[in-house]
């Protein structure tokens, strides 16, 4: 057989093997949505004791810090508009 049949063949071999690993890993990389665990392997839901908080709930508005600064008042009258001249 000449060179270019044995690097023709070679090449064909490494995408055959490129073609198979990428299937494989493919296939264990899929998620299902469906349960494929039989029912003794899935985990019992915690049993229901209810939402207990750990400290009393505070409605107030925060208070940290000093008060913020009251907005500009806006000027008493406004100043008049230049109107340009009309010839």
């Amino acid at each position: 057989m000449s060179s270019v049949m044995w690097i023709s063949v070679a090449i064909a071999v490494v995408l055959l093997i490129a073609l198979a690993v990428g299937l494989l890993l493919a296939r264990r990389r899929r998620i299902s949505i469906t349960d494929d665990k039989p029912e003794e392997e899935l985990e019992a839901p915690p049993a229901t004791r209810g939402y207990q908080a750990g400290g009393p709930i505070s409605f107030s508005s925060g208070g940290g810090g000093p008060p913020a600064p009251a907005p500009p008042k806006p000027p008493a009258q406004a100043p008049p508009k230049l109107v340009p001249a009309q010839p």
